[in-house]
């Protein structure tokens, strides 16, 4: 199993896509929780981010790669409870992450106002999730309104990773997988525009 803890609107999508085409196993990431979540996810989830204890190494059994929110909130629980869990990590630049993920939450707390929410138990859950504040009292969204507390919170989460896989390009991935390196290009996908899309259909599931 791998866990990829680099951060959202760093290339995370990407990755999945390209895990995908290698393996045909399964991921767990915040989008295929969206479109698959039973309310036992919910409640799982709820009690992680209340503090409570949970069984990563069950709720997990079935995946050979988790990333992205909720996950990276957790991993040094994960990387407890899994030891023997193969740590990645994506990166992208400062600047461009900045620009991608003040974005991201500017468009989606955009069409929450505008929207009567119908899954509303999956939507206050990942609200907790956009809100859990994990770096100085503060969570990722508020992060993400302040470039200099962006800056600081962002140099200081990759340099606690060195010690972990990069991963970013064919090469990296097929390394690290052990494949041969697809005639293809590396997958570049999920802008902020296919994102807002994919949220809208998970609130008319």
């Amino acid at each position: 199993m791998y866990m990829s803890i680099g951060l959202p609107r760093s290339g995370s999508t990407s990755l999945t896509k390209a895990f995908n085409y290698l393996t045909q196993e399964k991921f767990f990431n915040g989008e295929y929780l969206s479109k698959t979540y039973s309310q036992n996810d919910v409640d799982f989830w709820n009690q992680a981010l209340d503090g409570k204890k949970v069984n990563y190494r069950e709720y997990f059994k079935n995946y050979n790669l988790i990333l992205d929110l909720p996950v990276i909130l957790f991993y040094k629980d994960i990387i407890s409870q899994i030891p023997e869990i193969k740590v990645i990590y994506t990166r992208r630049s400062f600047e461009l992450w900045f620009d991608s993920i003040s974005k991201y939450f500017s468009l989606i707390n955009k069409y929450l106002e505008l929207t009567n929410l119908k899954n509303e138990n999956f939507f206050v859950m990942m609200e907790r999730v956009r809100n859990f504040k994990f770096f100085n009292n503060m969570s990722l969204e508020e992060i993400s309104k302040d470039k200099i507390k962006a800056k600081e919170f962002y140099y200081k989460w990759y340099s606690n990773l060195q010690k972990y896989y990069w991963v970013q390009n064919w090469e990296t991935i097929c390394k690290l997988l052990r494949k041969e390196i697809p005639d293809i290009d590396y997958p570049h996908v999920n802008t902020l525009d296919e994102h807002l899309e994919n949220f809208k259909k998970i609130n008319q599931m």
